[in-house]
């Protein structure tokens, strides 16, 4: 851990990267002294009370950040770049009068090269690309799809990459059925007949069903002001004909889900089967 209270205090954050760099090099030359490295690091900043908005409450005098890396590394300026983005991101409300760094001691990564492979990229590289792509999209919207154990369509968080994952056996291969979803559904218009879709209309084509399956009722949320309720089916397509003979749509045959929304009762395409 390295401290470093300052004389006066700092509001911009091109000084504040400064300090940071002498910080962190301080901190990474402590860490190959004992032949260790981080991949977790605390930055904690000590605001000016009297520019500060909320005086009373000491914890709310502080803005602390932390990075977190998916493997160990000991590189200052990496850690420098990083620190700078997350701040730019999320910058301190008031000037900073102390500076702490932590970081957690961890055993550096150990790679072997093939001797005619071509290098992989740095760890390092890959974590201030997406720290850059968050800054630009949110860091909510960075990272990998977690399905969530809901029967609600498309109910997925996001989580951090990592490379701590636990790896798993590739199932054995097998034909399967991929659907390509539209986001958001497309609206549609459909008629029943005694109760089973027997056309559906959307973008403009005109559409007979020649099979149908369903329909899957499921619903959720009933507690909150989010509550669903849908009817799922699965149609086999055939393009309708105009009066003059001609088609309408050459994907004869194509495979759509649909589905009717309980509470508005409007009809939409959820997407095609490959």
């Amino acid at each position: 851990m390295e401290c470093l209270e300052l004389e006066s205090p700092v509001a911009l954050l091109e000084p504040l990267a400064f300090l940071l760099a002498r910080l962190l090099e301080q901190v990474c030359a402590r860490l190959a002294m004992r032949s260790l490295a981080t991949n977790e690091l605390h930055l904690t900043l000590q605001l000016d009370p009297s520019a500060s908005e909320a005086t009373a409450a000491p914890a709310q005098c502080t803005h602390e950040r932390a990075i977190k890396l998916p493997v160990p590394i000991l590189d200052s300026k990496v850690f420098l770049k990083l620190l700078q983005l997350d701040l730019q991101e999320n910058p301190p409300q008031a000037p900073i009068v102390k500076i702490t760094v932590e970081a957690e001691p961890a055993r550096p990564r150990v790679a072997q090269n093939g001797l005619f492979a071509s290098a992989s990229l740095p760890p390092e590289r890959l974590e201030i690309t997406l720290a850059r792509i968050a800054g630009v999209v949110g860091r909510e919207r960075l990272g990998q799809v977690q399905l969530l154990d809901r029967h609600s369509p498309d109910a997925f968080v996001m989580q951090p990459f990592g490379h701590n994952q636990k790896e798993h056996k590739p199932p054995p291969r097998r034909r399967v059925m991929a659907m390509r979803r539209f986001r958001p559904p497309v609206a549609a218009r459909v008629s029943l007949r005694r109760g089973t879709p027997h056309t559906l209309a959307f973008r403009g084509t005109r559409y007979q069903v020649i099979n149908a399956a369903g329909p899957w009722r499921s619903s959720g949320g009933w507690w909150s002001p989010n509550s669903w309720a849908r009817e799922e089916w699965d149609l086999a397509l055939m393009p309708a004909i105009s009066a003059s003979g001609k088609k309408l749509a050459e994907d004869a045959g194509a495979l759509y889900r649909v589905f009717q929304d309980s509470e508005s009762r409007r009809w939409f395409v959820e997407g095609s089967y490959d």
